[in-house]
Parts: C-alpha cells; sequence; structure tokens
C-alpha cells in the first residue's frame, strides 16, 4: 500500500476519537476556565487583603510609636495633645487620635477637639475590652464617630504603665482612604470590589456604597461561612456576578471581588467552541492531505530528517525544502529550539562567570575583614601577654594600656559600622531628631579627634557659620567623623583638610576637602557602594571595610539629604559634599552631656548581674575603681537574693541570664518591697530600639549596649531614675 493509502486509513481511525476527544476537552476546557477565574479572583482578594493588613499594620507601628511618648508616663496630657496632633497631620487618612482611661473608657483627650473639652466614652467597650485582656492591638469596624459624627474606623493600641494598660490609644481612620487602594486595582468595566468589615458592612467599595452600609445578603452569608471561597449571587444592585472572597485573620476583614457572570461565562463557551471547531477543522485537512497529497510527503519529511541532522550538528538547515504548512512549523521549531540550545549555553557560562565572581568577591571581603580583625587582635594578644610579664615597667605597662585601648576601639569600630550598615540596608535604622547647629556640631568633631592625637600630622581649618538642621545628633556626628576619618586616611602627613559648613540656599552645606590621594574617574560613580574600596597593597595600610562612606550615604538619605563626591582624579585630592534640609529654629536644641566629673560623682552601692565571669569581673574592678561599693552575682537568683540582703542604690543587669532572662527579673525587682528605688541599668548586646523599648517597659530605667565606655555608664548611674539608653 502507498503512503497516501496509509494516511487515509489512518484519517479514518482517527477522525472519530478525535473528535469525541475534542468534545470532552470542550468541556473540561470551561470547567478549567472557570476554574482559573475562580483561583485568580481568589488569589487578586487574598493579595488585595495583604495590602489593606499592610495599611492598617502601618498604622498600629504609628500608634504604637506614639503610645511610647514620654509625656504620656509623666502625665503631661497638653504636650501629648501637640504632639498626637502632629503625628495625625503626617498620616493623610487618619482624621483624629484620641486617648481614653483603660479603667472606664473615657476619653480624656482628642485631636478633633481643642485640649480639655469633655469628650464621650468609647462606643465599642466590647471589642475594647477584648483588646484590655490580650493588650494586643485591635483594629475595629466602621462606626459613626462620637464626636464628629462621621464614620470611621478605629485603630487602637494599649498603652501600658508600670506594667499595665493605662490608656488606650485610637486613631480614627477615614474609609474613603482605602477606596484609593481599589482603584489601584484598575477592575476592568463591571467588575466589583469591596473591603467589610466584621459586622458584614462595607468599607470601601468600588462602584461607591457609603460606608457603613450593610453588604449584600449573599455575600454576607459567604463571610460568615469560610474565610475564603467562591460563590454565585447578586450584587447590592442586582448584579448577576460570580464572587471569591477572602477574610484576614489579622483584622477580621473580608476582601470580595465580584465579576459579572456573563463574563465568567461568555469566555470559557467561546474557548471551548474555538477548540472544538479547530480540532473538527484540523482533521478535516488532515484527511484531505492524506487524499490529495500523500505521495508528496515523503520529499518533505525527508528534507525534514536532513534539516534536524543539520541543526543537530551546528549547521543551518538547507535553505529550500517543499515543506507543507505543518512540516513547516516543525522545521521552524526545531531551528527556535537549537538557538535555544544554544541560548541556554551561553546563559549557563555567564551563570558561572557571575557566580565566580561573587565568589570571588566573597573571598576578597572575607580576606579583607580576617585582615582587618586580625591585625588589632595582634596588638592586643601581644598588649595582654606584655601586661602578663613579671618585671615589665611603668613605661611599657602604659604602652600596652594604651595599644589595648586603641584597638579596642577600633574593633567596635569596624562591628559598629557593619551592624550600622546593615540597619540602614534593611530600613531598621531609627532617627531621634532634634534642632541641631551643624557648625557646633563640626566643630566638637575636629575638637574631639584633635585631643584625639589623629589630627597631630595634619593641617584641619574649620570654616563654619550657624547653619540649623533638624537631625538626630549621634547619627550626623556619626557621619562628620566618617567623612574626616575617610580624609585622614587617605590624606598624608602634612597635608591639609578642610571643614566648611554654611547655610546655602534652603539647605544646609557640609563640605569636607583634602589634598590627599583623589579618587580615580572611574570609582566617582560607586565610591559610596557597599565594601566599595580603591586600590591597596597587601599591607592596606588604610585599612578599613569599604563600609564608610555607604554608612555616610544611607544616613545622609535617611535624613532627608544628599551627598556627593569630586575629585581631579588620583593625587588631587577629593570634595565629599552633603546637604540637609535646613530647620526652622533653635528652639529645641539640646546640649550635649560630658562626662560626669570625678568630684561630682556619689559612691553607690551597685550589684552587677553577668553570668560571664570576665566581663562581671571586669565591670566590678572598673566601679569599684570609680569609688562605688559593687558586688557580683552569676544569676538573676543570686541576684535577687543578695539585693534582698542589703539593697543596693543600683542594679546592672545582662539580657541573657542561664534561669531567668532581665526582663523578668526587672519585673520581681519592681514587684518586691525593696526594689522601687532602685535604678535598674540594662547592659547587654542586643542594642535595636525594640530591646531598648522593651527594657524599659520592663522595668529598666535606662538601656546601655555592650561594649559601653565607663564615663557612659557613669552619666547612667548618675542619671538616678531619669529613662535614658547608650
Amino acid at each position: 500500500m502507498t503512503i497516501r493509502s496509509h494516511l487515509f486509513l489512518l484519517a479514518l481511525c482517527v477522525i472519530v476519537p478525535v473528535l469525541a476527544f475534542a468534545l470532552y476537552v470542550s468541556v473540561q476546557l470551561l470547567e478549567q476556565n472557570r476554574t482559573a477565574i475562580q483561583n485568580g479572583a481568589t488569589d487578586r482578594a487574598r493579595a488585595m487583603m495583604t495590602a489593606v493588613d499592610a495599611e492598617l499594620k502601618g498604622s498600629i507601628s504609628s500608634l504604637q510609636a506614639l503610645a511610647t511618648s514620654r509625656a504620656v508616663e509623666a502625665g503631661d496630657l497638653r504636650t501629648f495633645h501637640e504632639e498626637a496632633e502632629r503625628v495625625r497631620l503626617s498620616q493623610p487618612s487618619w482624621s483624629r487620635i484620641s486617648l481614653a482611661t483603660a479603667s472606664d473608657m473615657r476619653q480624656i483627650l482628642n485631636t478633633a477637639r481643642p485640649f480639655g473639652t469633655v469628650l464621650p466614652a468609647i462606643a465599642e467597650s466590647s471589642d475594647v475590652e477584648s483588646m484590655l485582656e490580650t493588650r494586643s492591638p485591635l483594629v475595629g469596624n466602621v462606626v459613626t464617630g462620637p464626636v464628629l459624627g462621621v464614620p470611621l474606623i478605629q485603630v487602637r493600641v494599649p498603652v501600658m504603665k508600670n506594667g499595665e494598660v493605662a490608656y488606650i490609644l485610637s486613631a480614627g481612620i477615614q474609609p474613603q482612604s482605602f477606596e484609593s487602594l481599589i482603584r489601584q486595582q484598575n477592575l476592568p468595566a463591571g467588575w466589583v470590589m469591596a473591603i467589610a468589615d466584621g459586622n458584614r458592612r462595607f468599607v470601601a467599595r468600588i462602584p461607591s456604597r457609603p460606608a457603613g452600609s450593610p453588604v449584600a445578603e449573599v455575600f454576607g452569608s459567604a463571610m460568615l461561612g469560610a474565610p475564603q471561597g467562591w460563590n454565585r449571587g447578586t450584587t447590592v444592585e442586582g448584579q448577576d456576578t460570580y464572587q471569591a472572597h477572602f477574610t484576614s485573620p489579622y483584622s477580621r476583614w473580608t476582601v470580595g471581588l465580584a465579576i459579572p457572570a456573563g463574563i465568567v461565562n461568555a469566555g470559557a463557551v467561546r474557548s471551548g467552541w474555538l477548540l472544538t471547531l479547530g480540532a473538527i477543522l484540523s482533521i478535516l485537512i488532515a484527511t484531505l492531505i492524506a487524499l490529495v497529497i500523500g505521495r508528496r510527503i515523503v520529499v518533505p519529511i525527508i528534507g525534514l530528517a536532513a534539516s534536524a541532522r543539520a541543526i543537530g550538528g551546528g549547521a543551518p538547515p538547507p535553505a529550500q525544502l517543499p515543506l507543507f504548512r505543518e512540516l513547516e512549523a516543525v522545521a521552524s521549531a526545531l531551528a527556535e529550539a537549537g538557538n535555544a540550545v544554544r541560548e541556554r549555553q551561553r546563559l549557563v557560562e555567564r551563570e558561572k562567570q557571575v557566580l565566580l565572581e561573587s565568589d570571588l568577591a566573597k573571598d576578597q571581603f572575607i580576606a579583607m575583614l580576617s585582615h582587618e580583625l586580625r591585625n588589632p587582635l595582634s596588638a592586643l594578644t601581644a598588649a595582654a601577654h606584655l601586661l602578663n610579664l613579671p618585671g615589665v615597667n611603668a613605661k611599657a605597662s602604659e604602652h600596652a594600656r594604651g595599644v589595648i585601648g586603641r584597638q579596642t576601639k577600633h574593633m567596635t569600630r569596624l562591628i559598629e559600622d557593619l551592624l550600622d550598615i546593615n540597619r540602614v540596608v534593611m530600613g531598621k535604622a531609627t532617627l531621634i531628631r532634634e534642632v541641631l547647629d551643624l557648625a557646633e556640631l563640626a566643630g566638637e568633631a575636629v575638637q574631639t579627634l584633635r585631643a584625639s592625637g589623629r589630627l597631630a600630622n595634619h593641617s584641619v581649618g574649620l570654616d563654619a557659620s550657624s547653619a540649623l538642621v533638624e537631625a538626630d545628633r549621634s547619627r550626623v556626628e556619626q557621619i562628620f567623623t566618617n567623612l574626616l576619618e575617610n580624609a585622614l586616611k587617605f590624606t598624608p602627613s602634612g597635608g591639609k583638610i578642610n571643614v566648611v559648613v554654611r547655610p546655602v540656599g534652603g539647605e544646609a552645606m557640609l563640605r569636607v576637602t583634602d589634598d590627599g590621594e583623589g579618587i580615580d574617574p572611574a570609582m566617582i560613580e560607586s565610591i559610596f557602594g557597599l565594601f566599595v574600596q580603591g586600590p591597596q597593597a597587601l599591607d592596606r595600610q588604610s585599612g578599613g571595610l569599604g563600609v564608610g562612606l555607604a554608612l555616610v550615604k544611607g544616613l545622609v538619605e535617611l535624613h532627608g539629604g544628599t551627598v556627593s563626591v569630586s575629585s581631579g582624579g588620583r593625587g588631587r585630592g577629593a570634595s565629599f559634599t552633603v546637604h540637609f534640609p535646613l530647620a526652622e529654629s533653635l528652639g529645641s536644641i539640646h546640649a550635649a552631656k560630658g562626662p560626669v566629673s570625678t568630684n561630682d560623682r556619689a559612691t553607690r552601692s551597685i550589684l552587677i548581674v553577668e553570668d560571664n565571669n570576665d566581663a562581671r569581673e571586669m565591670l566590678r574592678v572598673m566601679l569599684v575603681v570609680a569609688g562605688h561599693r559593687v558586688r557580683g552575682a552569676g544569676t538573676a537568683a543570686d541576684a535577687l537574693r543578695m539585693a534582698a540582703a542589703e539593697v543596693p542604690d543600683v542594679m546592672i543587669s545582662d539580657i541573657g541570664l542561664p534561669d531567668m532572662d532581665g526582663y523578668e527579673l526587672a519585673a520581681r525587682v519592681r514587684e518586691s518591697a525593696w526594689g522601687e528605688g532602685v535604678l535598674l541599668i540594662a547592659l547587654t548586646g542586643y542594642g535595636q530600639a525594640e530591646d531598648k523599648r522593651r527594657a524599659l517597659e520592663a522595668g529598666f530605667d535606662a538601656h546601655a549596649t555592650k561594649p559601653v565606655l565607663p564615663e557612659q555608664l557613669e552619666v547612667l548611674i548618675e542619671s538616678a531614675g531619669r529613662a535614658a539608653t547608650i
């Protein structure tokens, strides 16, 4: 039999089952299309709910930050009213902020009314009582505000005082603010999206409905039935739709997405019919080809085989092949497959190169870090060994102690730079802003380096005019120090460094210029990158990890400023320029606190709680030398027993203790009959803002991060109960 006869019989054998299969596939496609729409709608509702929860969590975070205000703790409600109004103005979606007592839920201030206005009690008492039991934030439902009478969503957080909930801090959020989240979805015409609260009332909806109005019956029943689902029902306008919903376990709100039923069914039916017609048409064409040109298929198939062999060998296919359309598609697919294989190979090679470069960069960074840490460790080891040698004279001992002090500060600086740049990159760095004079800070930074002897071999000029900025003092000092240290590092002995501070237009300008090694033009664009350094010899005399300038850029931008660099090239010096927004007045400048004078120190009874024997003993000796009476305990239980026997003036405690953590220890001290007057200081390696907040909430009066300088610790000891952090 000929190929044409075989093709004809093959077509007859295939046509019937293929038609049946096409019909089956059409039915399945209808269901799959609906399932795909269902899954897409559910995912979209879930994503929208995630965005809503993120908005609510952001509001709660802002409230929690406001709840830590010292004005509340001090009972200065007028000041807190002013602080709350400033926070409200920074939140466009907030209508008002209120504060109520936890005991009787009576509002004592509301930013929507002047301070001192008599205000009604909180309306949602049942939800608030639940919040007081759990001490957790609360996302409320749409209610009519008792002060202005407009629909609001109340977000509340408990305000703790002495370990108990003293107040309820609330923010009234306008429901209209959530409509913008829905509009960002760019819904197709006819689609409906709504956000509903736990009472099955609309928070926001597109098309719009009044906030607080009830949802459609079908949507409300679905909300009660399951946290997520897909059902068919009518909207409040009576439109026939398929509806997907997702309920948040965090806020108990629900996002619903309604798609007109005609859209859902029309697409699936149309796709099914197209598939069926396509299958029938393909079978008819195949049969026609088998009957008419069966014998002509052999030559194209042979040509296609030759083309495949050519592609497999890396050669181009024959220029002209007498192919049918279907076989041309196969040939094209083979060519595309060949191209894809070659492209994949090139991609694999590029990925290998990237991995090799990343591995090399990792090795270089580890080598650099090892060098920078081993050098001070080597000096520390040698100095410690020298101090342990018998018969060492006083001059050698003094030199060894100086080495230990300098190298310890150097290692501390390296580690703190790495931690700070990590906080900036992760977005976890916090600022404590105050109005500062940039000129004064520049003078202090230069004076500090001059007093330490770092400027002995350089000529440093300061031209500073008063320029007020609203900034974090310690972070601005860090920016100054890093820029000056960078200039000193790359300016040889005898070189000149100029520092200029002055207001320029609406900004405060800081410029540090040196006549040192300069910067290669190729590095200008990347000089502020993390771990970026210029070429150095193996001895790495300039040192550093390539973190300082990256940290400067991150801290400047965190303050809303900009930093730039210019250089004439290698050997022609460099100039770093920082611009900060100018502040309005000098009203809130805080005087820097210097170290406590030795003559002003009072002898205090101090109890140290630290499980590391060496750290405890060194701290004890340091405080004894400072004139205090000091005892030490390795566990919290020993500390409680010793304190009960002889109540100390000050208790300095680590957080990570073997039998109980420092937070529990602080709570037990405050609960004891003797613990009210004890000054509690947390001395720990945990230095994040959340760690400081937890320490103060647990009962500590102050928080210090290891390592702490003696003069810093003396400031805390002399604070006599004023909350502080280092």
